[in-house]
């Protein structure tokens, strides 16, 4: 039976450990934190719309302009920690 990390693509260079600030890694992981943030919030956007829509529709819709609501500022919690959350050196 043949082991299937034989088959691993080999890497070029060294590994980086990310808790360096002045690694590669760690600079990748900070752009993709913003990156990340700003989805989050693009999405926090969408769910208080849909909240807003439904309270505008009322009746049973009530309901679920609050679930929406809610996940709506859950999600942009995780935006807002993502964008304004500096690592400490």
């Amino acid at each position: 039976m043949l082991c299937q990390l034989s088959y691993a693509p080999r890497f070029g260079g060294p590994i980086v450990l990310a808790a360096f600030a002045d690694s590669r890694v760690a600079a990748v992981a900070a752009s993709q934190r913003r990156v990340l943030g700003v989805l989050f919030l693009f999405l926090a956007v969408f769910f208080i719309g849909i909240a807003v829509t439904a309270v505008m529709a009322g009746g049973s819709a009530l309901v679920i302009a609050v679930a929406a609501l809610v996940l709506g500022l859950w999600i942009g919690s995780f935006g807002l920690r993502a964008l304004l959350v500096r690592r400490a050196r």
